[in-house]
């Protein structure tokens, strides 16, 4: 088909595994709420020369070729992280139930665990004719396709700014990339099929055809709009709890020295902050953005006889990040040598509430991020005239399977993929009922 342009309305991201079987619409699922795509191709060369003659023989490919894809998407209701291969937990309705939850699986279980076959995936960018919403149109010979297999996520990306929605943002490194159009008729000739690699021979798995779903809005086959086209950053809140608060409570108080950083400076979100009538209670810092950074770095494995990379492994140890930017309101006392002769591990959560509610900021819960066990690595302030005084905060966390030390990052959504709401009851916890309980929000 003929086109002088390419623009977002005409074209659909989709997700699916590189199966030898022969596809099926459910096989591959689409993204939803994208805003940005893009990729390219890095093909190495190398010259290659000889005595008794200056210019170069020619220029030959010794390593593999790179397919690199990166694309974005506002948040909703976590489906399409789960798509992607994260595990999604179910949203509990307050900050404190999701931070008390024990049984919360890490982010990246399944994708560090090869046997789940949640690491390598096929990704597809139809396109539709000039002019065509990709939305509700069926997929057709006249439609083209770009799809790009053996793609592994490299990084996630979560991040929310006053005045933005909160975007996730998602890098990939892949081994093949074909053009053409879309079979919908089961034709030969210029149509693509699938594009994954068999890492053990080097060669194209099979020639199965691609069968996509139509592209439409809704976020998961039982989901409608449902209020979330986007979470806004008015329906955002941050709160740092103390462990013990969330476990137990020694003589019925919890250690509220847990909820600030040792070493003092700008007052954290909590329950001691803004949260109780006592005067001399500091106010906490107006947090202006934040960012959640999940990096899987990986490493190609060669081997002689095989071209291309026989697997993509991710590099260990993984270390994730918690920043926050921030203008600063009150300090809280500290002493920069307590934090270098103790620990100082933190617990936070990110809320993000459905706009559709009673009372404003008082929606249903579409996503949470828990993070357990962040150390501050800096805290940095800055002050000019005119300008309000600003910090910003930047935390390390180890990521795993969470299994062993219960430290993380952890994703919860109240998409129908992560089960029913009645997993969202109100967890059981020493300091369930505490009084004068508040998060930030901004």
């Amino acid at each position: 088909m003929s086109r002088n342009r390419i623009i977002y309305q005409s074209q659909a991201l989709y997700v699916g595994t590189s199966l030898t079987a022969p596809q099926t619409v459910g096989n591959n699922k689409e993204l939803h709420r994208v805003q940005d795509i893009s990729f390219n191709v890095d093909v190495p060369r190398v010259d290659i020369n000889e005595f008794g003659q200056l210019a170069a023989l020619g220029r030959e490919i010794t390593e593999p070729p790179t397919v690199s894809m990166d694309f974005s998407y506002y948040l909703h209701n976590g489906l399409n992280e789960s798509v992607l291969g994260f595990e999604v937990n179910r949203a509990k309705k307050t900050a404190r139930q999701a931070a008390a939850a024990q049984d919360l699986k890490s982010a990246i279980v399944d994708i560090i665990d090869t046997s789940k076959s949640k690491d390598e995936y096929n990704y597809y960018i139809l396109t539709k004719k000039e002019g065509q919403d990709a939305h509700g149109d069926s997929n057709t010979d006249t439609d083209g396709l770009v799809a790009i297999g053996n793609g592994f996520i490299t990084s996630l990306s979560i991040e929310g700014a006053v005045g933005d929605y909160p975007t996730a943002s998602v890098s990939t490194e892949a081994s093949n990339i074909t053009f053409g159009d879309y079979n919908a008729s089961g034709s030969t000739g210029s149509r693509v099929t699938n594009p994954a690699i068999n890492s053990s021979t080097g060669v194209k798995v099979n020639d199965n055809n691609i069968v996509l779903p139509t592209s439409d809005n809704r976020l998961g086959a039982t989901e409608d709009l449902a209020g979330i086209t986007a979470l806004r950053a008015g329906d955002v809140s941050i709160q740092f709890f103390s462990p013990d608060e969330l476990v137990s409570v020694e003589g019925g108080i919890a250690h509220d020295a847990d909820k600030k950083l040792k070493m003092g400076g700008a007052a954290l979100p909590s329950n001691i902050t803004d949260g109780d009538a006592a005067e001399d209670n500091p106010t906490s810092m107006h947090i202006q953005n934040f960012s959640v950074e999940l990096p899987m770095s990986r490493t190609p494995l060669n081997r002689i006889g095989s071209f291309f990379p026989f697997s993509r492994e991710v590099d260990f140890p993984i270390t994730g990040s918690f920043s926050i930017s921030a203008n600063v309101a009150d300090f809280q006392e500290g002493d920069l040598y307590d934090t270098v002769c103790g620990d100082d591990k933190k617990y936070a959560v990110i809320t993000m509430k459905n706009k559709c509610s009673s009372s404003l900021g008082d929606g249903e819960v579409e996503y949470q991020i828990v993070i357990k066990g962040a150390t501050l690595d800096s805290q940095n302030f800055s002050h000019g005239i005119g300008d309000q005084q600003s910090v910003d905060l930047t935390f390390s966390v180890p990521l795993g399977s969470n299994v062993s030390t219960g430290d993380g990052i952890f994703l919860l959504g109240s998409t129908s993929k992560t089960g029913s709401d009645a997993d969202q009851d109100a967890v059981s916890s020493p300091v369930a009922t505490a009084t004068g309980t508040r998060t930030m929000e901004w």
